[in-house]
């Protein structure tokens, strides 16, 4: 632990699901390592079943079971023999700017605490290197690293751990990563192609539908998982990237509509198993898994009706507000049912207690009497229940400019408040059996003539002295 008692990652163990058998299988550690897992039921980058949990790892166990032998279906989990994360897993979003390792972590620590952060990660990863060596008798490790982030900490991690686990095995133990990437192709004509590192790879998010990627860095990433998988694979070249871009003369529609379909499913809350992780086609795995189907199908309806109304976020801020709403939408009314029970107390029925009368009109009456009322007036509810003596004061008065620059006092108009509806006056005043609309209801009416008094002349009050 960092010496403020936090985590310094949330590392996952390494797989215990194996490919089949029938695979051939070398003497190397086949290794990937990413920025993070999103957050979901299965706080990984795999569900139980070895299923990816995100589009980023689908696409890539996509790419891979594509160029595996006809009838074989590797689950992602199953396909690499560790995975490992820099942070996770964590939210896509911190507010509205996407989470970075570098930015929202990294940058927070003291260097103290980034030398303790490094050293345990390191140490953690030498551990993984010498159970490969001494208990399954591996020469080194083929790592596959994308994204800005995990290109920046990867591979210095690495070579340090691989050093520990080399000295305390005494066996030899290396680190490679993909080599002959296919090099970057300028923007325009007459311009230099864009720098990039030796091994260096795009995050394969950014190849996602809706998303863009160059040509140039689908080519490398297909290339990386070539490198990574070439003896699973037998030498077979992955083209998967490189055929989800408008560019290429492969473009897979039906590639690009099942990933839309599953990423919308995802949004919509879809954690499940994918068709697309077994051997059956898409119309025998809905046949075979009718439940598990109808969820996917209504997570994307629910992920369409999310995009409509603006997004996962603004949906959920909206519940937000509309459960505080609520809220006070009940408190409200549990206090309109006291000043109605009040009511009902002082006017009584025709067996009430006089004495119940006399003491709810002592209540008002007492109340009153802090702000005296300019009048009281006899108003009646249509909800039932006889006139009510309501006390009519004035509302805050409000101080304004007027055209000459000086401060004046304008008194504000009479209102009174009964069974939690608030009644105002205009200057003319309401006359005896007029009826008292709120947003175009009939609540009450009244019982008596009411005339508010005339309004005085506004105040003048001497100019604000400028300072």
């Amino acid at each position: 632990q960092l010496p403020n008692g936090v985590e310094p990652h949330d590392w996952l163990k390494a797989p215990a699901m194996q490919p089949p058998t029938s695979l051939p299988r070398g003497q190397r550690t086949v290794a990937a390592f990413l920025h993070y897992p999103r957050e979901t039921p299965h706080e990984s980058y795999a569900t139980p079943t070895g299923g990816g949990t995100d589009a980023t790892v689908c696409m890539m166990a996509r790419a891979v079971n594509q160029k595996m032998p006809t009838g074989v279906r590797v689950p992602f989990l199953a396909q690499w023999d560790y995975l490992d994360d820099l942070d996770g897993p964590r939210a896509l979003k911190l507010g509205s700017v996407n989470y970075s390792f570098r930015t929202h972590f990294w940058k927070k620590l003291t260097k103290l605490q980034q030398k303790q952060w490094r050293a345990s990660k390191v140490r953690k990863l030498a551990s993984v290197m010498v159970d490969e060596i001494v208990e399954r008798g591996r020469t080194g490790m083929d790592a596959f690293v994308a994204g800005d982030c995990p290109l920046e900490f990867w591979p210095e991690l690495l070579e340090e751990a691989a050093a520990i686990a080399r000295e305390e095995t005494g066996r030899p133990y290396d680190v490679a990563f993909p080599p002959d990437l296919p090099p970057l192709q300028p923007r325009n004509e007459g311009e230099d192609a864009p720098e990039v590192g030796e091994f260096d790879l795009q995050h394969p998010s950014n190849a996602a539908p809706g998303r863009f990627m160059s040509l140039c860095n689908r080519k490398r990433l297909d290339a990386a998982l070539s490198w990574a998988h070439r003896i699973k694979l037998n030498g077979a070249t992955i083209t998967y990237f490189q055929s989800l871009s408008s560019k290429y003369g492969d473009k897979s529609e039906a590639e690009i509509k099942e990933l839309r379909r599953d990423g919308n499913a995802r949004y919509g809350g879809y954690h499940g198993p994918w068709p697309s992780e077994s051997e059956l086609t898409t119309k025998q795995w809905a046949a075979q898994y009718p439940q598990q189907w109808a969820a996917l199908n209504a997570a994307v309806s629910t992920a369409m009706s999310l995009r409509r109304r603006g997004g996962k976020e603004v949906v959920e801020k909206a519940a937000d507000a509309a459960a505080v709403g609520h809220k006070e939408a009940v408190g409200r009314m549990e206090e309109i049912k006291v000043q109605q029970q009040a009511i009902g107390s002082a006017t009584g029925s025709a067996t009430g207690s006089a004495n119940g009368k006399k003491g709810a009109e002592k209540q008002r009456k007492d109340a009153a009497a802090e702000r005296p009322p300019l009048a009281w007036v006899k108003i009646r509810l249509l909800s039932g229940g006889g006139a009510v003596s309501c006390a009519v004061r004035r509302s805050p008065s409000m101080i304004r400019k007027n055209s000459a620059g000086h401060q004046v006092v304008y008194p504000g108009g009479c209102k009174t408040t009964l069974g939690g509806y608030p009644i105002t006056f205009p200057r003319c005043g309401r006359a005896k059996g007029e009826y008292i609309v709120i947003k175009g209801t009939k609540v009450a009416v009244m019982v008596d003539d009411y005339t508010p008094p005339p309004r005085v002349s506004p105040t003048l009050l001497p100019p604000l002295l400028s300072v």
